[in-house]
């Protein structure tokens, strides 16, 4: 009796036990039903859009290229004779026109050559004149028999060398007027200076280096600028044309330069395949500068 009681009880923890398992595995049924369901998708907002007629019209055939900004034309001014900076007659970085003085040299050594010369032409003309008088004199002579011949033939070629001296001291008076004029160096073209090399008080020298100072031309301006070979059938047919060629520079492409081609190349680069051209501008707002690079639009049509 007592037996079959532990086994009723038995019985009822199995029964308990068997029922905490049954609720566990439908509580996991439940879940992985709840997980596997799938929240409906939201209906996504309108986008807007622009909308235009299409059109038909023109659009221009262009080559683009990048470009290096050059000056129109580049004189390094040197000294042609020796001696001492006497006067810089502008600043750095000043507009200069053609023909403005912009050194002078001591003039005073120059001048006093120059004075010399025309004292030595006096002195070889007053002898000059008196071997004349001479000569003229001795002719008489001769045909009276009182002088040889001899005789009359040195003073003769003695007038003839004061002749040859007069020639020669006009020639140095005239070297002596190119050195003076050499002390006074001016601008050979309408431009910009550069860095000033030799201040005033050094001694120069006839083409020495470095260079006295460095006048760039920049209006007008070169643009130089390559494009590809494959372009070059293309861009012939328009040379004749008036090619229109646009210079963009950087930070300010708004307003472009407008110019011409005025140099075609005579020979494609066989390293990289392309032909070199120039545009010119006329670059009145110096807004290009040499040494620069610009985006370069050829429109050819």
């Amino acid at each position: 009796m007592e037996y079959s009681l532990m086994t009723t009880r038995q019985v009822k923890i199995l029964f308990c036990r068997n029922g905490l398992y049954a609720l566990c595995v439908s509580l996991l049924l439940v879940l992985c039903a709840c997980s596997a369901r799938k929240e409906a998708p939201k209906a996504k907002p309108p986008v807007p859009v622009t909308v235009a007629s299409a059109v038909q019209k023109s659009v221009p055939v262009q080559i683009r290229a990048i470009g290096n900004v050059e000056a129109y034309n580049t004189v390094s001014i040197k000294a042609q004779i020796n001696g001492q900076l006497a006067r810089v007659h502008f600043t750095e970085g000043q507009d200069v026109r053609k023909g403005e003085l912009l050194f002078t040299i001591d003039p005073r050594p120059f001048d006093a050559a120059l004075k010399q010369a025309i004292a030595a032409l006096a002195k070889d003309q007053a002898q000059a004149k008196y071997s004349k008088v001479q000569l003229s004199r001795y002719g008489s002579l001769l045909k009276d028999g009182i002088v040889t011949q001899d005789q009359y033939d040195q003073l003769r070629a003695n007038a003839d060398s004061f002749d040859l001296a007069i020639a020669a001291d006009r020639a140095g008076i005239d070297n002596a007027k190119l050195q003076l004029e050499y002390c006074y160096i001016r601008a050979p073209i309408s431009g910009r200076t550069g860095n000033l090399a030799v201040n005033v008080g050094n001694m120069v020298k006839a083409n020495d280096v470095p260079v006295l100072v460095t006048i760039n031309q920049i209006s007008p301006i070169f643009a130089t600028f390559s494009v590809p070979e494959s372009d070059m059938v293309e861009l012939r047919k328009y040379l004749g044309r008036g090619i229109k060629v646009e210079a963009f520079v950087t930070g300010d492409e708004g307003r472009p330069e407008s110019g011409s081609i005025s140099f075609l190349d005579n020979t494609v680069d066989t390293t990289t395949g392309s032909i070199k051209l120039k545009g010119v501008f006329a670059n009145s707002g110096r807004r290009l500068w040499p040494g620069q690079f610009v985006k370069v639009v050829i429109t050819m049509d």
